[in-house]
């Protein structure tokens, strides 16, 4: 009857080192979860803030072809008038040396 009593309490003891080994087998994978749980958590996070940083580009890209288009229309507005007065310049010029052409002779028949 010893015997059976002894591999009776041989078997609860394996038993326990068995449940024991378990238990910490349970809480090495609950650590682990956690710390998936915490990467991913970190992850997402990043993938939010990229997120917000890709539509803050693209805004400031629109923004900025925006900006440009506006400043090329300006350049070609500037472009043409200056243009205008270029002739104009020209002009105003011959018809400066038309005048003191005048002049001159004027001058010359009155002298």
């Amino acid at each position: 009857m010893s015997d059976s009593v002894e591999g009776l309490q041989q078997l609860i003891s394996a038993l326990r080192q068995t449940v024991l080994k378990k238990k910490n087998r349970a809480k090495k994978l609950d650590l682990l979860v956690k710390n998936y749980e915490k990467r991913l958590s970190l992850s997402e996070l990043g993938i939010t803030t990229t997120t917000n940083s890709l539509s803050e580009l693209k805004s400031r890209i629109s923004q900025i072809i925006q900006n440009k288009k506006l400043f090329e229309s300006r350049i070609n507005q500037l472009q043409r008038t200056q243009e205008r007065i270029s002739r104009e310049l020209i002009n105003r010029k011959s018809h400066l040396e038309s005048l003191e052409s005048q002049i001159k002779l004027v001058r010359h028949n009155y002298s």
